[in-house]
């Protein structure tokens, strides 16, 4: 998913940076084209962020990402979001998830509670 934060925000950019298409280009070129390692991804993504004043990153359905990967998708966060302050992240899932954010993002989360409705389902439905 970093990877692909990564990416969607790199091909928003005018120019992309020397430094983010080099390491592109370096992981292409070694054996079997291997992928930017974790880290890697989130130091470039930060660079890529650092000219924009202000960045919303938007994650749906938390709560659907397995514990393998959530960990380490809400670490890359956490340091993305304190490298780039302008970065603001809307984290949408069920109540659960609330408890892990909090533990990665402590002081930054705000809840908003919403439930559907059946009239909200039935006009979502219908469109």
């Amino acid at each position: 998913m970093v990877g692909a934060l990564t990416k969607r925000v790199v091909s928003a950019l005018r120019m992309v940076p020397p430094e983010i298409e080099e390491a592109f280009k370096r992981a292409r070129r070694e054996v079997g084209g291997r992928r930017l390692q974790v880290s890697e991804t989130v130091r470039l993504l930060g660079r890529a962020l650092a000219p924009a004043k202000r960045t919303f990153i938007c994650i749906d359905a938390l709560d659907e990402c397995s514990d393998k990967h959530l960990s380490q998708l809400l670490t890359s966060l956490q340091i993305v979001s304190r490298r780039s302050p302008g970065v603001r992240l809307f984290i949408t899932g069920r109540p659960h998830i609330r408890n892990v954010i909090e533990k990665y993002l402590p002081g930054r989360v705000r809840a908003i509670p919403f439930s559907p409705n059946s009239q909200d389902i039935r006009e979502f439905l219908e469109r």
